[in-house]
C-alpha cells in the first residue's frame, strides 16, 4: 500500500483486523476446512510462535471503536481490496466475503477482482495494489525465517506492504545466521510478535488441503504441497 492509503494508519489495520471474522469464511467457503491463524505459522514450522496458530481476532464492535479512534464514522472510510480470481479455492469469493465483513462494522468497500496474470502484474510491477491486495503464501523449508524474510526492509514485500521496521529486520536478518537455536528462537518469536502487534500484512487462516487417491493407488500428499507423482505406485 502507498504512504496515503488509509491502511498506513496502523488504527485502520487493527480494525480491519478485527472486523475479518475468519471463522465465518472457513466455514461459508470452505466446509470448515481450516484453522485462523494470526501469523504466518501452523504447526511444524521450526522457530516460530506456534501459539499464534489457532487464534483469531474476530470483534466487529472492537473494530468500530478502533475506527471511531482513528477518526472514521460509520461509512466515513473506504477501503479498496483488490484480488485474483482462478488462482487460490475460492479466492474471488473471499474477497467478497471480506469486503461484507468489513460493510457490516461500517466501512465503504470497492472490490477489483482480476485474472491472475493479470493481478500479479499489479503486486509486482508496478505495485499498484492501493489499500489491500489478497495473496497466499506457502512455507516449504517449513522454517520461521522463511516466513517473514520478504517483509523485512527492503524485502521482496517492503515495497507493496510500504513497511519498514528496523527492529523487525535486524531479528529476521540476524536469526539467519544465528547458531544457537534457542537464541535464534528467541530471536524468531520476537519478530512474529512485531508482525501481529503492526500488522503489515493480516492473516486470516490456514487451509487444509484435501486430495482424492484411488482405492488401486498407494500414495501420500506431501507436506510442502509438491505434488511428486513418482512416488505413486499401484497398490
Amino acid at each position: 500500500t502507498g504512504e496515503d492509503s488509509v491502511m498506513s494508519d496502523p488504527l485502520v489495520r487493527e480494525a480491519v483486523d478485527y472486523a475479518i471474522d475468519e471463522q465465518i469464511i472457513i466455514d461459508s467457503l470452505f466446509g470448515g476446512f481450516g484453522t485462523p491463524t494470526l501469523g504466518r505459522v501452523t504447526p511444524g514450522i521450526n522457530a516460530a510462535p506456534v501459539e499464534l496458530y489457532g487464534q483469531s481476532n474476530a470483534d466487529p464492535e472492537r473494530a468500530r471503536e478502533l475506527l471511531a479512534a482513528a477518526g472514521n464514522g460509520p461509512g466515513e472510510l473506504t477501503i479498496k481490496l483488490q484480488g485474483p480470481t482462478g488462482r487460490y479455492p475460492q479466492d474471488a469469493e473471499m474477497v467478497e466475503v471480506i469486503a461484507v465483513l468489513l460493510e457490516e462494522v461500517g466501512i465503504n468497500t470497492e472490490v477489483e477482482i482480476l485474472e491472475w496474470s493479470a493481478y500479479l502484474d499489479q503486486v509486482w510491477t508496478p505495485r499498484e495494489i492501493v489499500d489491500m491486495g489478497f495473496v497466499a503464501l506457502a512455507n516449504s523449508m517449513f522454517d520461521g525465517w522463511n516466513a517473514q524474510r520478504q517483509i523485512v526492509c527492503e524485502g521482496s514485500w517492503s515495497a507493496s506492504t510500504n513497511w519498514c521496521n528496523e527492529r523487525f529486520t535486524e531479528l529476521v536478518n540476524g536469526s539467519a545466521v544465528e547458531l544457537d537455536l534457542d537464541m535464534r528462537a528467541e530471536m524468531l518469536n520476537e519478530a512474529y510478535y512485531i508482525v501481529a502487534e503492526e500488522r503489515p500484512m493480516i492473516f486470516m487462516h490456514q487451509l487444509q488441503n484435501l486430495a482424492g487417491v484411488a482405492s488401486n493407488v498407494s500414495w501420500t500428499p506431501r507436506p510442502d504441497e509438491l505434488l511428486w507423482m513418482f512416488d505413486a505406485q499401484p497398490r
